[in-house]
């Protein structure tokens, strides 16, 4: 994430390819399988990154000072452009005495009844920027419940409001809102010119009346991408000197789609034009590769020449050059002008609205054996950016659809990629999302699609939407069969354990939902409070909570396992202070007790026979039947001794 809001989603460790003005997202090729913590330490380290860029705009320590109180709730207005989505997620990181994640939450109707509590003393955002005043009156009754959520349970609340809505609020909301500036622009570009390494006076950046021009209404989206434009100058033309750097890189924001135009004007012939989308859609390959695409797309869209002979016609690098801006250089197909690729492919997609449907399916087309794994995803990404910026969200689910469906196309990261972008979108990501969610209440997905569910949420959704990504992890582990459960499971059980908030939050809906589908609910009940999933969780309400619940509504053969583990860690040594205490006063009931003293029994005479130390195992169980004993009443205590019961 940068100054601007902007989101970043990288899969591994290859190369980025960038594409130009909007959203940077880079999809590359991934493991069949990533390990939950990833998307958690990129979102951190994303954070981080936002928070040393930033430039504070006016207000914005009357805002910080506001939601520094637990309980807190901030409305935030603001010019459009000026960062309020940055702003909002810097206000949180400067809370003292907070970390972990930072949530954003959705005011979605459908999953009204299957979400998360907040969390105490844990930082949330609501984005509502792009509502007009319709929709949010649609919305207002959920800001005013999260809100006093928020209040009951001392969580920190930023809620991003649509510019100009203030005269809308209830009158009730009106105090809690904090209005910021426009930052200043000149120090948003130095403090993302000094992330790549340029260090610039404010006189370097008055020396082109272009670029002053441009940054002074420019949102800090565009001046953060400006900033790299000016490093790819830089880096291609290192002679050409700053003022050139910064002409061009102003020149390149610019909308190329009038170029584009000229060169369809140039070319109305079925086969230059699609050269032209294929090059495009494909730049950065081999010319094998666009070659065959467009050869492709020529028969996809019945218009071959079946009279002009490949042997007659020009080679295809004369082919290539003659449809103008593109070269080929050491057998890789590449535009002359940054991001006029971009430029081309929504070209395409923008004003040949017949032809989309098309252009979809041709693109989806990526299991090319010409094409290395990198390559696919590139095109994915690519392929995902044109649906979204063209309204073709429902295309795009259509395209997962088909790679996940029966057939087991195999492009499983081809799918993350795609639902990766889609998920996040600022316009259609509640779409996306609304369908993840969907087929992780199915209960039928193929192996293919269960997989891409999880990986979604634990990979991407965790990052900014970490509740929503346990609620689907988490309904997939209770309905999603033999494809998905497992794995499912084994992915919210990592994530909770890894983060304080989350496994707060788990405990909870575990809770909640064991009086449904009891069976798979107290197992993963029972492994979350076991000792290698709650060592950080001890002594917390919420553990004890889990197993009050866990013992006085599961058969013992559920939690017995748990119960031994944590005696074995015990008699180890670990120090775990309280832990048999929390056993009894969540056993409670007599029933439960004696089923308590049974297995701690049944796990003393075990231990007490195996290798090791069978004198710390009897000392270990004779402290919490010494325990058991007072709660009943029972106790005859000499310090030391072994309870005044021997057997079972």
């Amino acid at each position: 994430m940068t100054a601007a809001g902007d989101r970043a989603f990288v899969y591994d460790t290859h190369g980025a390819v960038n594409t130009g003005k909007g959203t940077q997202n880079v999809y590359i090729a991934a493991p069949s399988y990533t390990p939950p913590r990833e998307g958690l330490r990129m979102a951190r380290e994303e954070r981080e990154r936002l928070v040393a860029l930033f430039v504070p705009p006016a207000r914005f320590g009357v805002a910080v000072e506001r939601i520094a109180k637990p309980g807190s709730t901030v409305l935030l207005d603001g010019p459009p452009g000026a960062g309020r989505h940055a702003a909002a997620t810097v206000m949180l990181c400067r809370i003292r005495g907070t970390s972990g994640v930072i949530s954003e939450l959705t005011l979605d109707r459908a999953e009204e009844d299957d979400r998360l509590p907040l969390s105490p003393g844990q930082r949330y955002t609501i984005d509502l920027s792009r509502h007009g005043a319709d929709q949010y009156t649609a919305v207002e009754r959920s800001v005013r419940a999260y809100r006093a959520e928020c209040e009951e349970v001392g969580a920190h609340l930023v809620v991003v409001l649509p510019h100009g809505l203030r005269r809308h609020l209830d009158a009730q909301l009106q105090p809690l809102v904090v209005s910021v500036g426009r930052p200043n622009a000149l120090g948003v570009l130095r403090s993302h010119l000094r992330a790549h390494g340029l260090r610039t006076t404010a006189a370097d950046l008055t020396v082109s009346e272009k670029l002053v021009s441009f940054i002074a209404t420019a949102s800090m989206r565009d001046i953060a991408w400006l900033a790299v434009r000016i490093d790819h100058g830089r880096t291609t033309k290192p002679s050409a000197g700053w003022s050139a750097w910064c002409e061009d890189a102003v020149k390149e924001m610019g909308d190329q789609s009038s170029d584009v135009a000229k060169l369809l004007n140039k070319h109305s012939e079925c086969r230059p034009r699609a050269l032209l989308l294929a090059a495009a859609m494909y730049s950065g390959t081999s010319v094998d590769v666009v070659h065959h695409a467009a050869q492709r797309l020529l028969k996809r869209l019945e218009c071959e020449d079946p009279e002009a002979h490949p042997l007659v016609r020009p080679d295809f690098s004369r082919q290539l050059a003659d449809v103008g801006g593109v070269s080929e250089s050491g057998g890789v197909v590449r535009f002359d002008r940054w991001a006029q690729d971009e430029a081309v492919r929504l070209h395409f997609w923008r004003y040949f609205p017949d032809l989309r449907g098309e252009f979809i399916t041709w693109a989806a087309e990526v299991g090319d054996t010409l094409l290395s794994p990198e390559q696919r995803l590139r095109v994915v990404e690519r392929l995902a950016e044109l649906c979204l910026r063209t309204d073709g969200q429902d295309e795009l689910l259509a395209v997962v659809e088909s790679w996940t469906g029966p057939n087991q196309s195999g492009l499983v990261a081809e799918s993350i990629a795609a639902l990766g972008r889609g998920a996040c979108d600022e316009r259609h990501g509640r779409a996306v999302r609304a369908r993840l969610y969907h087929w992780a209440r199915e209960g039928t997905l193929t192996p293919d699609r269960a997989q891409v569910v999880v990986q979604v949420c634990e990979r991407v959704l965790v990052a900014s939407y970490p509740n929503e990504a346990l609620v689907r992890l988490h309904n997939l582990a209770v309905r999603g069969g033999v494809n998905g459960s497992d794995h499912a499971r084994e992915s919210m059980l990592q994530l909770a354990a890894r983060e304080r908030a989350l496994y707060d939050q788990v405990i909870g809906r575990l809770c909640e939902a064991l009086p449904k589908r009891a069976d798979a609910n107290l197992v993963m009940l029972a492994e979350l409070l076991g000792p290698e999933r709650s060592r950080d969780a001890l002594r917390r309400r919420a553990w004890r909570r889990g197993w009050c619940h866990l013992m006085s509504r599961g058969d013992p053969t559920r939690w017995k396992p748990a119960v031994h583990l944590w005696l074995n860690a015990l008699m180890r040594g670990s120090h775990a202070p309280g832990v048999l205490d929390d056993f009894v006063a969540a056993a409670r009931r007599a029933d439960c007790l004696t089923a308590l003293y049974r297995t701690s029994y049944e796990w003393s005479r075990q231990s007490s026979t195996a290798k090791g130390a069978p004198q710390e195992a009897r000392q270990t169980a004779a402290r919490l039947w010494q325990k058991i004993d007072d709660a009943q009443g029972l106790s005859i205590s000499v310090p030391g001794a072994a309870s005044s019961r021997e057997t079972v």
